[in-house]
């Protein structure tokens, strides 16, 4: 299911370079075909009909800072989305 829209399609193949896999796993690049045209963009998120994923509203993250100006540690930011 497409969260965004809520359509749903089933994935009909995951394509590497390398060719098929059976499934994916995180950090792999794949392109995922589905079995219809569901249009599907930067940002959605697909997930299964009975695992819809958690939505919230905070998060807590550890941030690599690579500038030489040091920020200090519980500072707010909003991050470029």
């Amino acid at each position: 299911m497409v969260t965004k829209s809520g359509k749903i399609g089933m994935v009909s193949r995951i394509v590497t370079r390398d060719g098929d896999l059976a499934e994916a796993h995180g950090g792999e690049a794949v392109t995922i075909t589905l079995d219809q045209a569901i249009d599907i963009s930067r940002g959605d998120v697909l997930a299964a009909v009975d695992a819809w994923p958690m939505v919230a509203d905070q998060f807590a993250a550890k941030i690599l800072w690579m500038t030489g100006t040091w920020s200090s540690a519980h500072r707010e930011c909003c991050p470029k989305c």
